[in-house]
């Protein structure tokens, strides 16, 4: 059954969003890191982390 292109828009966009969450929470981390200003039980206290790493995996 041969998909429609929409659909694969739409897959596309849900592949893109997802994977620039995770560049952009990895960025964060490694800057602090770098940093030497990692506090992992702070940084991942934020509800707005928490809910970017969520939906990162869930797209």
């Amino acid at each position: 059954m041969p998909v429609s292109p929409a659909r694969r828009v739409v897959g596309s966009l849900r592949l893109a969003a997802g994977l620039t969450l995770v560049v952009a929470l990895s960025f964060q981390i490694i800057e602090k890191v770098a940093n030497n200003d990692m506090v992992p039980e702070e940084y991942f206290s934020y509800f707005t982390i928490l809910s970017s790493m969520i939906a990162s995996v869930a797209l």
